[in-house]
């Protein structure tokens, strides 16, 4: 019996302890740490960016002015040329032969050109007879019509575009049998010959192309709510990540309307490259279209939503209290204030979402995590 009495002081012993209070200290109050700032002043950055291709800023190309035999060709691809430099020589002969068939051509020409002028002067005073007789009651409406049909100069423009065209042809081919050589109009590099001596060429073929290396382009096309922020002469960096180079471009045309069949608004970028920069090669341009003034700023994880709006929780002394604030842009990182903050005021950053009437917060400056 002993050791069952000894097992039921010792129980009873323990609940004793259990239900007689205990101090309650400090740190048993239940308590959150939350991370505070100052409110700045400062500009809310916003960045925009497109992928683009890039392409030569001028290309020119050269066309063979008649059908000849090309004698010689004087550049390869690759090779830099002046303005004025002779590229290509062609057969003066062959270039004969061709001009007086043109001549021939062109005779007719103006000889069809007459002959239309003529017709349609016969024609338009036919039709004023025909109108004095439709006019008496003389002949029907139907005639009438047809005298108007008949007095159409149609032919007559037909006539003197083929006239025209002709005699454009005849005096390119004089001036090139003067000087069979085709010279470069602008400065730049040769691309794309594909030819060589003794092969012929056909009248208005493209020869090659001379191309400006020095300057580049991107066309690009941007939405509405991008194109109101962009100007003629705005700057833009382009970043081409293949040669791991970065550039600064201007706009140099913005379209006043969107393309065909779409909501988006073409523009045109103009930048100076090396001679690392390619046609063809991928890149990534970004717009700064930030307003470049100074305003009141906070981070935007700062702030809080809930029904009644936008709030964060701004420090007063040891406490903290709800402060509704209105907004602007908001680029991911700060957000413009544009009503309820100054700069200066302390507001919480972090860990605002626990924030409780009932549970004590210990506040942290973020300068001294």
């Amino acid at each position: 019996m002993k050791p069952l009495k000894s097992a039921i002081f010792l129980a009873f012993s323990l609940l004793m302890a259990a239900c007689t209070p205990q101090a309650v200290t400090e740190s048993d109050i239940p308590y959150i740490t939350v991370v505070t700032d100052l409110v700045t002043s400062g500009v809310v950055e916003d960045f925009y960016s497109l992928n683009g291709t890039v392409s030569h800023n001028q290309e020119n190309l050269v066309f063979s002015p008649a059908t000849s035999e090309v004698l010689a060709v004087h550049v390869k691809n690759g090779d830099v040329v002046l303005e004025g430099d002779i590229l290509i020589e062609l057969d003066q002969e062959a270039i004969e032969k061709q001009l007086e068939q043109t001549k021939k051509s062109l005779d007719l020409a103006y000889v069809s050109y007459n002959s239309a002028s003529e017709r349609y002067k016969d024609a338009l005073a036919t039709l004023e007879r025909t109108q004095q007789l439709y006019d008496q009651g003389a002949i029907s409406k139907q005639q009438l019509e047809q005298a108007q049909l008949a007095a159409s100069n149609s032919p007559v423009t037909s006539a003197r575009l083929q006239y025209e065209q002709t005699r454009l042809q005849y005096e390119n081919l004089s001036e090139t049998l003067e000087d069979s050589s085709i010279t470069a109009d602008a400065p730049g590099t040769i691309t794309n010959l594909g030819i060589n001596s003794g092969d012929m060429v056909q009248a208005g073929s493209i020869l090659c192309k001379i191309i400006d290396d020095s300057t580049f382009k991107l066309e690009l096309k941007v939405s509405e709510n991008v194109v109101q922020h962009l100007a003629l002469g705005d700057e833009a960096t382009i970043i081409i990540p293949v040669i791991d180079s970065t550039y600064t471009g201007l706009i140099v045309e913005i379209s006043p309307t969107p393309g065909l069949n779409s909501k988006l608004y073409p523009i045109s970028i103009h930048f100076e490259g090396d001679s690392t920069v390619k046609s063809g090669m991928y890149s990534e341009v970004v717009f700064d279209l930030s307003s470049g003034i100074a305003t009141t700023r906070i981070p935007s994880l700062a702030v809080l939503k809930d029904n009644s709006g936008y709030y964060v929780f701004k420090v007063t002394g040891e406490a903290s209290v709800r402060q509704p604030v209105s907004l602007g842009f908001d680029n991911g990182y700060f957000v413009e204030v544009i009503d309820g903050l100054m700069p200066g005021d302390e507001i919480v950053v972090k860990g605002q979402q626990f924030i409780r009437d009932d549970i004590e917060t210990k506040y942290i400056r973020r300068d001294e995590e």
